[in-house]
């Protein structure tokens, strides 16, 4: 039993990179022929030209940093967005626990970009990101919602789920409502087959000659992320 626990944690390991690996490259792709103003990515931590220190909580998060407009720092660019991904084998609903790390870790980085950064250009500038295959249960969806906007729950679950929330943000000093406003949430996003057969799509549109050139470029561009995150 043991070693098909072990099996299993492997598989879901590789699994997570392959989908960490799939909507980075996809999202790169973009740099080549944009569809709005992004200027760089930066892949597992922030630029290397960054001027202000994050925190190693921000190092950690940021699975993926997309930087827009015409430089890749926080102080250049017109808006930074930091992306984490988290893979679910079995992508059932989950509750606000299956968050907690990524909140407080988001919560410790805007925590600590205010100690040299002026709140009005964070919230003008900053945004994060949690992309996972896994569903949101309805109570966690209605915690979000309340959290961003300041509405009351809708439900006692709903209830429950954002206090939860709210007190890992408070045990990291900052308030929920300042934290929730700057997240972007894409839960039940394409499975691995999907994004496979979306960047395939994508590159075989681009490699008109072959098949077989296109392959080529697609294993080209996911290795080249997977060295710029070693």
């Amino acid at each position: 039993m043991r070693k098909n626990e072990k099996i299993d944690s492997v598989r879901v390991s590789r699994a997570g990179h392959t989908f960490h690996e799939r909507w980075a490259a996809r999202r790169a792709l973009q740099l080549v022929f944009p569809k709005d103003d992004l200027f760089a990515v930066a892949v597992e931590g922030l630029s290397p030209s960054e001027n202000f220190y994050l925190g190693q909580e921000a190092e950690e998060i940021a699975d993926l940093v997309l930087y827009y407009g015409k430089g890749d720092t926080f102080e250049t660019c017109t808006s930074q967005q930091i992306l984490q991904f988290k893979y679910k084998y079995d992508a059932a609903p989950v509750t606000s626990s299956y968050l907690k790390k990524t909140l407080k870790k988001f919560a410790a980085t805007l925590r600590e970009l205010r100690r040299s950064t002026a709140n009005e250009e964070i919230v003008a500038k900053l945004s994060f990101g949690f992309v996972t295959n896994a569903a949101f249960s309805a109570d966690l969806w209605n915690a979000i919602s309340c959290l961003k906007f300041g509405k009351a729950p809708e439900s006692g679950g709903a209830e429950t789920q954002a206090q939860f929330l709210a007190t890992w943000c408070k045990e990291e000093e900052v308030s929920a409502e300042d934290i929730f406003r700057l997240i972007e949430f894409r839960a039940s996003t394409s499975d691995l087959p999907a994004q496979d057969r979306s960047l395939r799509r994508t590159v075989s549109d681009w490699s008109a000659e072959s098949a077989g050139r296109a392959a080529t470029r697609l294993l080209a561009l996911t290795k080249l992320l997977r060295e710029k995150a070693e």
